[in-house]
């Protein structure tokens, strides 16, 4: 089916769209090409942003940027609603989340005939982890609810979150669901990165975590886990790379808990550039959240075929799967993490086993003009 005749406005986040070769950048143009017109309205910290008209793909980038976040939406509103034009048919305007895009979009959808979709990438709604985290979160998730249920059409990353809306009371019939697209190319190609092995000792079977330092992934429950898991497994060791509000407290956690300051069985270290070549470098994946919408930092440990410790969150059941991947445990439990973490460093039989089993899986991407046409099917309702 050809969407040539129709637009959609997209509302969301994300100054790297400005920066021309990004990734995202490039599959946001790839999505214009399928559609008539691809306007989106994009948040910003940086003031000095400018409009971008894409001319070669037809994609149209608004920054909207200001001091308080009041008159960010109201900026935002007013933008989508002159973007929408007329009396909207045609149109269908997308939200990032359900959250502030969302009440953007449905505010720009009402008293046209514009339609309205949005997107529920985090799987927020399961458990009341995320709701917990923040006041502001706990208006946030009954204005989200109130938003999808309003929604012409939801799209979802997984499985896991769909089951969750229809519980929430969300029409099966609106849910529409696409992953996240991961390119395996750069997982392939890459060799192994040989700085894993210089943080620690000959003979250490590493753990790697890379992520956000933010509650949703629960890096508490990972670093008591580890020092249970030291005790019946001394020569298990633990990389976390990432940045976030809670770094402090996880290095003043460690120094609580570790026996050996001088030698710590875990190193933080920020950001990498290199992460196919740190996981496979690594012996094993950790995850430890509390939630997660797909968890693609899985996948990428599928392609770099490195078995996984995960909790049970987001792909996990549907392209994660335990006992062929690896091992999953349920959410905040120590003693279940501790116990798989153990298991995945000394039981060498099932962790070749694992090794096998990623080995003989083909890893498997939509081109971004696959994907292009995917998300139009799953985004603009006719």
């Amino acid at each position: 089916m050809s969407y040539m005749n129709k637009v959609v406005i997209s509302v969301g986040y994300g100054e790297h769209l400005f920066v021309e070769g990004n990734a995202e950048r490039l599959r946001m143009e790839a999505c214009a090409r399928e559609v008539g017109v691809y306007q989106m309205v994009v948040f910003v910290k940086n003031n000095n942003l400018t409009v971008v008209h894409d001319q070669e793909s037809g994609l149209s980038l608004y920054p909207i940027a200001a001091r308080l976040s009041i008159l960010k939406l109201l900026k935002a509103i007013l933008i989508t609603r002159k973007l929408v034009a007329g009396d909207g048919e045609g149109v269908t305007v997308t939200a990032q989340d359900p959250f502030e895009t969302g009440l953007v979009a449905w505010l720009s959808t009402r008293f046209n005939r514009a339609k309205l979709n949005i997107q529920e990438h985090g799987d927020v709604f399961s458990t009341n982890y995320w709701r917990n985290e923040s006041a502001l979160n706990q208006v946030r998730f009954k204005l989200g609810l109130f938003l999808i249920k309003r929604a012409d059409s939801v799209r979802v990353v997984s499985k896991r979150i769909k089951n969750t809306l229809v519980r929430r009371g969300v029409d099966e019939n609106s849910i529409k669901q696409l992953p996240v697209v991961t390119d395996p190319s750069q997982f392939e190609n890459t060799p192994a990165s040989t700085e894993p092995r210089t943080m620690f000792e000959s003979g250490a079977f590493i753990f790697l975590s890379i992520a956000r330092f933010v509650p949703q992934k629960n890096f508490p429950l990972l670093i008591k886990s580890f020092y249970e898991a030291r005790k019946n497994c001394s020569h298990i060791r633990l990389l976390i790379a990432g940045t976030g509000e809670e770094h402090d407290a996880m290095k003043g956690m460690i120094a609580d808990l570790d026996p050996d300051l001088d030698a710590p069985s875990i190193r933080i270290i920020s950001w990498i550039n290199d992460v196919p070549g740190f996981m496979k470098g690594s012996d094993a994946y950790v995850l430890s959240s509390n939630y997660e919408g797909w968890g693609r930092v899985l996948i990428e440990a599928k392609y770099s075929e490195l078995p996984v410790v995960t909790t049970d969150v987001g792909c996990v059941g549907e392209a994660v799967l335990d006992k062929l991947h690896g091992k999953v445990v349920p959410l905040d439990d120590v003693a279940s993490l501790s116990k798989a973490m153990v298991e995945m460093a000394s039981d060498k039989e099932a962790y070749t086993s694992y090794v096998n089993n990623l080995k003989k899986e083909v890893a498997s991407s939509d081109s971004l003009s696959t994907y292009a046409k995917r998300w139009a099917t799953v985004t603009i309702t006719d």
